[in-house]
């Protein structure tokens, strides 16, 4: 080895030797969706896009419309009644979103409520009823929960309904159409034939000079045209 390659070599091992940088941690890529997943989202979104199941929020505006109930009205009531129990009726409206809390409280009491008894009253039931308002008055209420299962409000339609039903009667029975064609009373049969008889006699009987009432009649008839 000659002058020049021991310097050469004894150069190179005095120069440090450069360290190599530290490999940067890749950054982990989050993996894509699969389409089974990305179609399951799609129609969630879509689902509750469309739910008619309002939830209630604080402040929200209810709009209070009139007429009948619809049936989706009534599921939002009865759904959230049988949950939640039947009490803060603010908050019932608020769910349903278009019935105020009056609303909903008469459609739960009058309607809803699955231990209402809907059938016709009975005619026992209305004596009862009769008799209730005669001695105590127009209590509703009461004398639904006395007959187990009432409402107020088909209680009072009932009452109201026979009392115009008996005026109805009693106008019909007074009404000069019903005097005329009300049948002779057992007494009265009894008599017509008598009547009929002694009015036979009456026009058949003889007058001095006239053989019968008839002639009489026919008499008084020429005279009036100066016949005689």
């Amino acid at each position: 080895m000659n002058s020049l390659d021991r310097l050469a070599f004894v150069a190179s091992l005095a120069s440090p030797t450069p360290l190599a940088s530290p490999a940067t941690p890749a950054t982990p890529t989050s993996p894509a969706p699969s389409a089974a997943l990305a179609a399951r989202t799609a129609l969630q979104c879509q689902t509750m896009g469309t739910s008619p199941q309002p939830q209630a929020q604080p402040g929200a505006v209810v709009t209070g419309r009139k007429g009948p109930w619809s049936p989706s009205e009534d599921q939002l009531l009865k759904s959230r009644v049988l949950k939640k129990g039947a009490s803060d009726w603010v908050e019932k409206s608020r769910y349903v979103g278009t019935r105020t809390a009056k609303q909903c409280r008469e459609r739960w009491y009058q309607t809803l409520n699955p231990d209402l008894n809907h059938a016709p009253i009975t005619s026992d039931e209305g004596e009862i009823i009769l008799e209730w308002v005669n001695h105590k008055g127009t209590q509703w209420t009461k004398i639904g929960r006395h007959l187990n299962g009432r409402s107020d409000n088909l209680v009072k339609n009932w009452y109201y309904g026979s009392k115009n039903r008996t005026k109805r009667r009693e106008k019909a029975s007074t009404s000069p159409t019903a005097q005329r064609s009300r049948p002779y009373s057992r007494e009265s049969r009894n008599l017509r034939p008598l009547l009929d008889d002694a009015h036979e006699r009456w026009q058949n009987q003889r007058l001095p000079g006239v053989e019968t009432f008839h002639e009489v009649a026919r008499i008084g008839a020429q005279r009036s045209r100066g016949c005689v």
